[in-house]
């Protein structure tokens, strides 16, 4: 986890000049994210979010993470997401499917799951409302759950910023 907050900052500074200027084909958002939800579900996650064409922009966000489910009993989970969208910086839809595993909590034993979501991504990715629904299993039983997730990125603040104080340092 430490690397990816490393590469993430890491591409903040390097990579964000290029990522502004308009004749390059796509850019690169890092994703330190801290979410939360309505059943108390927090879910940090890192990974990057690849923006390519100019607009509409197609964007692929891959991202890896933890996932604390206090509806599912507490469970810990090991969450992988890849978004696809389409939309700009400033704001774009994705479908967020996730593969959920993990275990804990009240039932013991392995959980496995999925979650399926639309997302909406607003100002660089620095905000995000995640809605959906989740299918878990533990021990066989099945748990259905429908989830409101909201979102802040700080690496996409941070690369922003920089973005701006590399601007008008040219």
């Amino acid at each position: 986890m430490r690397a990816l907050v490393f590469a993430s900052v890491l591409a903040a500074g390097v990579l964000l000049p290029a990522a502004a200027r308009a004749e390059d084909d796509f850019a690169l958002i890092p994703i330190v994210r801290v979410s939360g939800g309505a059943d108390f579900t927090v879910a940090p996650d890192a990974g990057v979010d690849l923006l390519f064409a100019k607009s509409p922009v197609f964007v692929v966000a891959p991202e890896a993470g933890y996932t604390y489910d206090a509806g599912g009993g507490g469970a810990h989970l090991f969450d992988i997401a890849c978004g696809l969208g389409v939309g700009d910086v400033l704001a774009y839809v994705a479908y967020r499917p996730h593969f959920l595993v993990g275990g804990g909590g009240d039932g013991g034993g392995v959980a496995i799951g999925t979650r399926q979501g639309i997302a909406l991504h607003a100002l660089f990715d620095i905000f995000s409302l995640e809605a959906g629904y989740q299918l878990m299993s533990r021990e066989g039983e099945a748990r259905h759950s429908v989830y409101l997730i909201t979102g802040v990125n700080p690496a996409a603040a941070l690369q922003a910023i920089l973005g701006l104080a590399f601007a008008s340092a040219r």
